[in-house]
């Protein structure tokens, strides 16, 4: 079977003590699955029709963080979409 992963890495920096924020990610629009990735860790798999929200704070430690969004998708086409709150 074919799969296609698609991805895109982003960088967050917190200023002071990582739970002194909320961090939030939205996801929505999966075609076919996404897997969430901080700091090299997987945390989530959110798939096809599915609307997600991870609760990123936990994750995230004092100083660089990376969030990683990998899409794999086992057909022509694909779509996602994300919001980080």
């Amino acid at each position: 079977m074919f799969r296609r992963v698609l991805g895109a890495a982003l960088s967050l920096a917190l200023a002071g003590a990582a739970h002194a924020s909320t961090w939030n990610l939205h996801l929505s629009g999966i075609d076919d699955s996404m897997d969430v990735y901080v700091n090299g860790s997987l945390v989530y798999t959110c798939t096809f029709g599915q609307t997600c929200s991870v609760k990123l704070s936990r994750y995230l430690v004092s100083g660089a963080n990376t969030l990683e969004l990998r899409l794999s998708n086992t057909q022509s086409g694909w779509t996602f979409n994300y919001k980080i709150l």
